[in-house]
C-alpha cells in the first residue's frame, strides 16, 4: 500500500519503487542493525516482486474499486502454505482481505497524505458494513490483523 500511494503521488512507479528501497533502508536502520551492515545490503536486490504485483493490479483496476483486487492477491499470499480444504480457501482469502481493510486504507491514506493529498474512505458497501457493528455490540475476540501479518 506504501508503494500504491507513493506510486499515485509521485506519478511515477520508478520514483515510488527508489523511495520505497530508500524507506526499507531506514527501517533495516531503525531496527538496531549496524551501520556496515547496511552499508552491505544492495537495496537493488530487495525483492519487490510482491508489492509491483499488487501495483499492477490496482493500476489495471483503478477506475473500478482498486483496493479490493489488490487486498485479495495479499490475503491469498497470507494464507500461502496454511492447509485449507480446497472448497473454503475462496472464502477464507475474501474474509481475510474484508478483515485487511482498515489496515490497508490506513496505509494508503496516511502515504498520500505525507505528500499532502487526501483521499476519501472508500466506497465498498459490503466490506463498510461488516466493519460497522450495532451500537452495544462487542467486537468478537481474534487475533488482530497486525498481529496475523507479524507472525506470518
Amino acid at each position: 500500500m506504501v508503494l500504491i500511494g507513493m506510486c499515485e503521488c509521485l506519478r511515477s512507479s520508478s520514483e515510488a519503487e527508489k523511495a520505497l528501497r530508500d524507506i526499507f533502508m531506514m527501517f533495516f536502520a531503525g531496527l538496531g542493525i549496524s551501520r556496515e551492515i547496511c552499508k552491505k545490503i544492495d537495496r537493488f536486490e530487495l525483492d519487490l516482486r510482491q508489492q509491483l504485483k499488487m501495483l499492477s493490479l490496482w493500476t489495471r483496476c483503478r477506475q473500478n474499486a482498486p483496493l479490493m483486487p489488490v487486498l485479495n492477491f495479499a490475503a491469498a499470499l497470507l494464507c500461502r502454505g496454511e492447509p485449507q480444504p480446497h472448497e473454503t480457501r475462496p472464502q477464507t482469502i475474501a474474509q481475510m482481505a474484508r478483515e485487511l481493510m482498515p489496515d490497508a486504507w490506513t496505509i494508503y491514506s496516511k502515504t498520500v497524505s505525507f505528500f499532502g493529498y487526501t483521499v476519501d474512505e472508500p466506497r465498498i458497501p459490503y466490506v463498510l458494513d461488516s466493519q460497522r457493528r450495532p451500537p452495544g455490540q462487542v467486537a468478537p475476540e481474534a487475533e488482530p490483523v497486525h498481529e496475523r501479518l507479524l507472525s506470518a
